[in-house]
């Protein structure tokens, strides 16, 4: 049996579950930066909207 025949299809699962966790944190920073951004808005914004009906 050569090497090629004997070697595994698929890549080596410690590869795996790394792709994964930088993927999880990259997208948990991606996120937070998304909602620290839009909680600022919001509460400007009702502010000027209380302001305008007095």
């Amino acid at each position: 049996m050569e090497f090629h025949e004997n070697r595994p299809h698929q890549p080596f699962i410690g590869y795996v579950l790394l792709a994964r966790s930088l993927k999880r944190a990259w997208q948990r920073r991606k996120y937070r930066r998304v909602l620290l951004q839009t909680n600022d808005e919001p509460a400007n914004a009702g502010a000027k909207r209380q302001n305008d009906s007095d």
